[in-house]
C-alpha cells in the first residue's frame, strides 16, 4: 500500500508541476523559466554551486503542489541565480526577471503591419519599478540576424507595445526582448514567432486536401499532416502553445506531405533526419509523439531506439524542451540512435509499445536488439509496465524517480534495469523498493543509483549521463561489443 500511496503521490505533484496552471500562458511561462534554470545548471560544473539550488527546487515543488504558481516561478529564477552566484541578483536583475513577456500571437500573415505585444509581472518582487527602464524588442532570424527591431519607455505595468513588422521575410525567428535599466540589460526568455503568407487561404487548402484522402484505414503520413493542421490553426486562433513551435516549418511540412500522400507517396521518414512532430497511426490507434532521427538514418540502416516517457502531466515535448534542455536528444544524436517521446497519460500510450516501435520502424528502422527506455515518474512506472507487455526482451530500461507493479517473473526479466532517485528526493523510497522487487523476481540485471544534492524536479538531468553509460554497455553486449562510441559534444 506505501509503494501504491507513493507512486500516486509522485503522478499527483508531477501534474501539478506541469499542467495545473489557470491558463496554457502560465504553463507557457512556467516551461521558460524551467528551461532557463536548466541552462544555467548544464554550464556550471562546481558541486557547491549545484548544491546551492536544491532548496530553491524543492520550494519551487512545494509552490507548484500548493497551486502558487507565481512563487514557483520565483522559485526556479532563484534556483536559476544560485547556480550562478552565491550572493544572488542585484534588486534590478532581480525585478526585471520577473516579467513575462506576451505577443498578441505566434503567428501571424506576412500581410500583418505589427505584432502587439504587453509587458507584466509574472510575480512579485520587493521593491518599486526601477527608474529610466526601457525595453528592446527584436526578431532574429536563424543566423542571429535581426529582420525587425524596436524600443520603448516603460513608464508603467503592464506596459502594452508593438513590434513594426514591415518587409519581414516568411519564416521562423526568435522574438528577444532586454530591459534596459540604466547600464544593464536583463533579457528575458526568448520565443518562438513565425510569419507566413498567404496563411488563411493554405490552411484551408490543407484542410481541402486533407478532406480528399481516405480516413480509414488511418496512416502516419494523413494523422501527421492532420495533426500539424490542428496546431497551426491553434496559433492562428491566437491561442498560447506549450512550447515554442516553428509555424513556418510546419506549414511547409504539412504542404509537402500532402501533396506526396495525394500522390501515393509517403512524406515522413525515408532516412530525412531531423527532430519532427509526428502522429504514429494505424487502423486500430494513434499516438502523437514527437521523435529524432539523426543523421545516421540517411544510410538506411536499423539503429537503436530511445523512448523517452515523461512524467504526469507532461507531454510528447518534455524530453525534448525540458529535462536538461532537450539534454536526451543531444545525446541521441552524438550516438546516432533513433529518439522518440510520445504523450503519455494515466493510462498509458494509446498504443502498444510492439505497434509503435513497429510503426517507427516503417519511418526508420529500427534495431530490436537495441531498444531501450527512460521514464522519469509516472513515466518510470508506465516504462516497467512497458517491459512486462512485450513480446521481445527490451534492451534496457532507465527507471528515474519512480517506482512500478512487478509481476512474475518471464522472458521481460532479461531486460537490464538501472533505476535513479536523488538523495532528497520523496520518489527515492519507491525507487528502493522498486530495484528490490526487480531483482526479487529473479531480474538478471539490477543497478540502483542516488544522486547526491538531486530532488525529484532536477534528477533527470543529473542522471542522463549515468543513463546513457548504462544504455552504452548494454548496447555494446547486444552488438557483440562493437557499439561505436558517442561522438564529443
Amino acid at each position: 500500500m506505501k509503494t501504491i500511496l507513493a507512486g500516486c503521490l509522485t503522478a499527483v505533484l508531477c501534474f501539478a508541476l506541469l499542467q495545473v496552471a489557470p491558463g496554457q500562458e502560465s504553463r507557457f511561462e512556467l516551461g521558460q523559466r524551467l528551461r532557463a534554470f536548466e541552462v544555467a545548471w548544464e554550464r556550471e560544473t562546481d558541486v557547491q554551486a549545484r548544491a546551492r539550488v536544491v532548496p530553491h527546487l524543492n520550494a519551487a515543488v512545494k509552490d507548484f503542489f500548493s497551486f502558487r504558481l507565481d512563487q514557483a516561478a520565483r522559485s526556479l529564477d532563484r534556483a536559476r541565480f544560485a547556480v550562478q552566484s552565491a550572493s544572488g541578483p542585484v534588486p534590478a536583475v532581480a525585478w526585471a526577471t520577473a516579467l513575462a513577456l506576451r505577443p498578441g500571437t505566434r503567428l501571424v500573415d506576412r500581410a500583418t503591419a505589427s505584432l502587439e505585444i504587453s509587458l507584466a509581472p509574472f510575480y512579485k518582487v520587493e521593491g518599486d519599478m526601477p527608474k529610466d527602464t526601457a525595453i528592446h524588442l527584436a526578431l532574429r532570424d536563424g543566423a542571429e540576424k535581426t529582420v525587425a527591431a524596436a524600443q520603448d519607455e516603460i513608464s508603467k505595468l503592464p506596459w502594452q507595445g508593438k513590434l513594426p513588422l514591415a518587409a519581414v521575410p516568411e519564416g521562423d525567428y526568435q522574438l528577444t526582448a532586454e530591459i534596459i535599466i540604466g547600464k544593464d540589460r536583463i533579457a528575458l526568455n526568448p520565443q518562438t514567432f513565425s510569419v507566413a503568407a498567404n496563411t488563411a487561404n493554405r490552411l484551408q487548402s490543407l484542410e481541402d486536401g486533407l478532406g480528399r484522402i481516405k480516413a480509414k484505414p488511418n496512416t502516419t503520413q494523413r494523422a501527421t499532416i492532420a495533426a500539424h493542421l490542428g496546431i497551426l490553426k491553434s496559433l492562428v486562433a491566437k491561442e498560447t502553445p506549450e512550447t515554442n513551435y516553428p509555424a513556418a516549418r510546419l506549414l511547409a511540412e504539412a504542404e509537402a506531405a500532402l501533396k506526396t500522400v495525394s500522390n501515393g507517396g509517403e512524406y515522413f521518414g525515408k532516412a530525412r533526419p531531423d527532430e519532427f512532430w509526428i502522429t504514429l497511426a494505424n487502423d486500430q490507434s494513434s499516438l502523437p509523439v514527437r521523435l529524432m532521427a539523426p543523421e545516421a538514418v540517411t544510410k538506411g540502416k536499423p539503429l537503436p531506439l530511445v523512448i523517452a516517457l515523461h512524467g504526469a502531466g507532461g507531454s510528447e515535448n518534455m524530453f525534448f524542451d525540458a529535462y536538461g534542455n532537450g539534454k536526451i536528444a543531444q545525446l541521441c544524436q552524438q550516438r546516432g540512435w533513433l529518439l522518440v517521446a510520445p504523450r503519455l497519460s494515466f493510462f498509458g500510450m494509446g498504443m502498444p509499445v510492439d505497434r509503435m516501435i513497429a510503426e517507427i520502424s516503417r519511418l526508420y528502422p529500427v534495431d530490436r536488439r537495441q531498444v531501450f527506455v527512460v521514464g522519469h515518474s509516472m513515466g518510470a512506472m508506465q516504462a516497467i509496465n512497458l517491459a512486462q507487455q512485450t513480446g521481445e526482451p527490451l534492451a534496457a530500461i532507465a527507471a528515474v524517480s519512480g517506482g512500478g507493479r512487478v509481476g512474475k517473473s518471464g522472458p521481460w526479466t532479461q531486460t537490464a534495469f538501472l533505476v535513479v532517485a536523488g538523495d532528497q528526493d520523496f520518489g527515492l523510497s519507491g525507487a528502493r523498493r522498486l530495484s528490490q522487487a526487480l531483482r526479487a523476481v529473479g531480474t538478471a540485471d539490477v543497478r540502483f543509483k542516488e544522486h547526491k544534492d538531486a530532488e525529484h524536479l532536477g534528477v533527470v538531468q543529473a542522471a542522463l549521463p549515468d543513463v546513457f553509460a548504462f544504455f552504452d554497455e548494454i548496447a555494446a553486449k547486444a552488438s557483440g561489443g562493437k557499439a561505436a562510441a558517442p561522438a564529443k559534444p
